[in-house]
């Protein structure tokens, strides 16, 4: 009601909840409404609880999709068996959703694809939480060894991110093998840069790589937006490797500048004067 007793209506309303009483063996998951509404008030809601599976420890070595199938919306506390490396990039997949995004951690997810000639540009967008079965390029602050996640919901779903017919960001969250110098598929190594499979090209788990679609990509990008330190290029050797320029916000440019200044050309800072 306002001061002179007339119903207010249209108004937003803010419900601050009470900080959910720990259960033991259970994970908190959300306020459900039992009766009432915040314009007419009192609301009664109750908090809603799933059953904690425990503790498990899941392998980037070992096939983990038995368990993983049934256990399937189940809540656990996962540790992975997997390092993710700093100063660089390393392609994640889980799983399970995190949210929020551990702290320390940059996450990025696949937006986008083209190709200018021969040339295959992979832009990457932040994410601001990481999904079951999704692919990510993750860059942490400090080296993250076995780390744990508390009172996740296991799921058996996985996304790969699909591009038009150009490529497609697969998860891995399995081992799988490859096949050695598969011109199809790109991994990410040394944090920074892609390649094809080796001779002991197989993919452990909690990780992903890029399918190509399009057989007139031979050299690749990626376009990490305000990352320019972290481009890189590389060619299979079935065409020439054109350059490929940004400035210094990470923007791809149509060709090479012609005004002075400092740019980024296939990874490397480059001087026009």
């Amino acid at each position: 009601m306002d001061k002179d007793g007339d119903p207010l209506r249209n108004q937003k309303r803010t419900l601050n909840y009470p900080a959910a009483p720990e259960v033991t063996d259970y994970v908190f998951q959300y306020w459900q409404t039992m009766a009432g509404s915040l314009s007419t008030g009192p609301l009664l809601v109750k908090a809603v609880y799933a059953p904690l599976g425990g503790n498990i420890t899941l392998s980037e070595t070992a096939d983990n999709s038995t368990w993983i199938g049934e256990h399937n919306g189940q809540v656990y506390n996962v540790t992975l068996t997997r390092t993710l490396q700093s100063g660089g990039w390393n392609t994640f997949a889980v799983p399970f959703g995190i949210n929020p995004i551990p702290t320390g951690w940059t996450v990025k997810e696949l937006t986008d694809a083209s190709i200018d000639g021969s040339t295959l540009t992979l832009t990457f967008g932040d994410a601001l939480s990481i999904v079951a079965g999704k692919p990510y390029l993750v860059k942490v602050t400090a080296a993250v060894e076995n780390p744990t996640f508390y009172g996740v919901t296991i799921s058996n779903s996985t996304t790969p991110t699909t591009i038009g017919g150009v490529v497609s960001f697969v998860p891995v969250i399995n081992p799988t093998a490859m096949t050695a110098d598969d011109k199809t598929k790109l991994f990410v190594i040394g944090g920074n840069k892609l390649t094809h499979p080796s001779a002991n090209g197989n993919i452990n788990g909690f990780r992903a790589y890029f399918q190509l679609l399009d057989a007139n990509a031979h050299s690749f990008v990626l376009d990490l937006g305000d990352e320019t330190t972290g481009l890189e290029m590389m060619s299979d050797g079935r065409g020439k490797m054109s350059d490929v320029w940004y400035n210094l916000q990470g923007r791809k440019l149509q060709s090479k500048p012609t005004a002075k200044g400092v740019y980024i050309v296939n990874g490397k800072k480059t001087i026009i004067k």
